[in-house]
């Protein structure tokens, strides 16, 4: 029964990701994935411009705001299941992995 839920929670997830990342927009507006600069030939994957977006850029940030969610329920979940001692230590290592996340972006 578990395994069956975790595949219907898994398809939502990932059905969620897609549309928030833009997918769809990328393949009607043919986006590029990402950028070359023009002086030195690297690969951008974000952008500087406020107009503009790489596909990978809208992933990247689609992927990084659902896991701040699922660590937000983490939160919640672990204080309800657990000791107050261990679920205190993982609700800290929780919100600094939701802090380091944050401020990659």
């Amino acid at each position: 029964m578990a395994c069956w839920f975790f595949g219907i929670y898994l398809s939502i997830k990932i059905i969620y990701i897609t549309c928030c990342s833009g997918i769809i927009y990328d393949i009607i507006h043919d986006v590029p994935f990402t950028g070359r600069d023009q002086k030195t030939g690297e690969t951008i994957i974000f952008s500087g411009g406020n107009r503009e977006q790489y596909g990978l850029e809208g992933w990247i940030v689609s992927i990084s705001i659902t896991l701040v969610g699922l660590l937000f329920v983490s939160v919640v979940v672990i204080g309800e299941r657990f000791k107050e001692k261990y679920s205190a230590i993982a609700g800290v290592a929780a919100i600094l992995l939701i802090f380091f996340v944050v401020t990659q972006l």
